[in-house]
């Protein structure tokens, strides 16, 4: 499982160097890239909160609790909280979307450039967060090497991306590439579920589990505040 995972990551790690080198070689330091980056930074800023770390350290082990007692409470709660989840950040997406949309106005051009890229890349933000919680579920079945290796196709994505559309203005080319990194994260999210359907073919589950849904819900609030904390700093240093 180690050398499953880790070889995964260091794929995935030596695609993100890779995508950082091509963008600095096809579209250089145009300050419409620093406004693409900017974008990036605000479209992923809850991505911390709901697909990464306090969400997945709460998972796993509720999950692996609930399956030593059934398969049937463990599979249920994993559909009840998938539904849930995209729920939740369907809503955020549409808030911050028409958030966004209205401040549009108001702004200087500088200012719209940023707004404009984040709101193409806002709607990753529901699947990377798919993402990271069936990267969670595969885990607890021992599955490590695809979970780990998905962000190196969306890192292969954005590369495609940069190297098809050089030679445009970079002001253009930002616009386009935004769609190509939302294309990337939907790829890393869907590479993830043949082998999670897999494990959840002919299994069970349980039709409803608010009670355990309640439980994550307060061991994730524990985890969130800290979170919480540094996504603020992480907001204000990007401003």
């Amino acid at each position: 499982g180690l050398r499953r995972f880790f070889s995964g990551i260091m794929l995935s790690r030596i695609s993100g160097l890779g995508r950082d080198l091509v963008m600095a070689y096809v579209f250089g330091d145009h300050p419409a890239v620093a406004a693409f980056l900017i974008a990036f930074r605000f479209s992923n800023l809850l991505r911390r909160f709901f697909g990464e770390g306090p969400l997945q350290s709460a998972f796993i082990p509720h999950f692996e609790g609930l399956r030593s007692q059934g398969e049937e409470a463990a599979y249920g709660f994993f559909r009840k909280l998938t539904g849930l989840l995209s729920g939740i950040l369907l809503a955020i997406i549409v808030v911050l979307e028409l958030g966004l949309g209205s401040t549009f106005g108001f702004l200087s051009p500088e200012a719209r450039e940023i707004v404009s890229l984040t709101t193409w890349m806002l709607p990753s933000l529901l699947f990377i967060c798919l993402y990271g919680l069936n990267v969670s579920f595969l885990q607890c079945h021992n599955a490590f090497f695809v979970p780990s290796i998905a962000p190196f196709l969306c890192n292969s994505m954005w590369i495609l991306g940069a190297f098809y559309l050089k030679g445009k203005l970079p002001s253009e080319a930002m616009q386009a590439l935004a769609k190509w990194v939302l294309i990337g994260f939907v790829l890393q999210w869907a590479v993830t579920l043949p082998q999670m359907r897999r494990f959840l073919k002919g299994k069970i589950a349980a039709p409803l589990m608010h009670k355990e849904v309640k439980k994550l819900a307060k061991t994730f609030s524990l985890g969130a505040l800290g979170v919480g904390a540094i996504q603020i700093n992480t907001f204000l240093d990007v401003i």
